[in-house]
C-alpha cells in the first residue's frame, strides 16, 4: 500500500493553505478517501475510520458518536497536489490518484523479486489445491479443461440455463458443467468439443 507525504508534495507552494486540512487524524498521513465527522469535521481515511470503529466496538475516534460522510470537497484538493516518488526513482510530478499505481507497477524501485516469489508461491499453493481435488473422491464431478481458467462441476441447477458456447438453452434437468468463478455454463457436447 502507497503513502503519501507531506514531504513527498512537490506544489507546496499551491497547497500550504490547505495542506493541514489534508492530514488524517489517525495515521497522520495525507487522507485517502477522506472522511469527516458531520459534527466537528474531525478527518480522517475511510480505512482508518472502519479499523478504528472495528477496533474500538463502534466508537468514533472524535467521540461526538455521530455519522461520518466522505468529503468530495477535500478529494479534490487532494488531486491538485503534485508528488515525487519518496522510493528516490527519480519520478516527480505524480498525480495524487497515480501515486497508487506508481508505487504498485511504475517504481523502478520495486523489489520485483519480491513480487515474483510471492506470485510464484500463491501459484505453488493453486496448483496443489488442483492437484489434490483431482485425486480425491469428489474429482468425478470435477472437470479441468486447458480451454477454461477454472475447474468445471458438473451439477444441477435449479432453473434453465443457456450454454455460454453454443448459446442453447437448456433445462433445469440437464446437468451444466458450471465454473462459479466466472458464472460460466457448458454442456455436454461444447465440453467434448473442447477436449478435442
Amino acid at each position: 500500500m502507497f503513502k503519501a507525504v507531506e514531504e513527498d508534495i512537490i506544489n507546496k507552494e499551491t497547497s500550504s493553505l490547505i495542506l493541514k486540512y489534508l492530514i488524517c487524524n489517525l495515521c497522520k498521513l495525507i487522507v485517502r478517501e477522506p472522511t469527516i465527522c458531520t459534527k466537528c469535521g474531525y478527518l480522517l481515511c475511510l480505512n482508518c475510520l472502519n479499523s478504528y470503529t472495528d477496533k474500538n466496538n463502534g466508537k468514533s475516534p472524535c467521540k461526538c458518536n455521530v455519522d461520518y460522510m466522505k468529503s468530495t470537497f477535500i478529494k479534490n484538493s487532494i488531486k491538485k497536489l503534485k508528488f515525487k516518488c519518496h522510493e528516490n526513482c527519480g519520478e516527480e510530478n505524480i498525480n495524487y490518484d497515480d501515486l497508487e499505481k506508481h508505487y504498485e507497477i511504475d517504481c523502478i524501485k520495486i523489489p520485483f523479486n519480491e513480487m515474483y516469489s510471492n506470485l510464484l508461491n500463491e501459484y505453488e499453493k493453486m496448483k496443489n489445491k488442483i492437484e489434490e481435488i483431482k485425486t480425491s473422491n469428489e474429482s468425478s464431478n470435477i472437470v479441468f479443461t486447458s480451454r477454461h481458467l477454472h475447474c468445471l462441476t458438473l451439477c444441477l441447477t435449479n432453473k434453465n440455463w443457456l450454454c455460454d458456447k453454443c448459446r442453447i438453452n437448456y433445462s433445469k434437468n440437464d446437468k451444466s458443467y458450471y465454473c462459479s468463478v466466472c458464472d460460466f455454463d457448458l454442456c455436454k457436447t461444447c465440453l467434448n468439443k473442447l477436449e478435442k
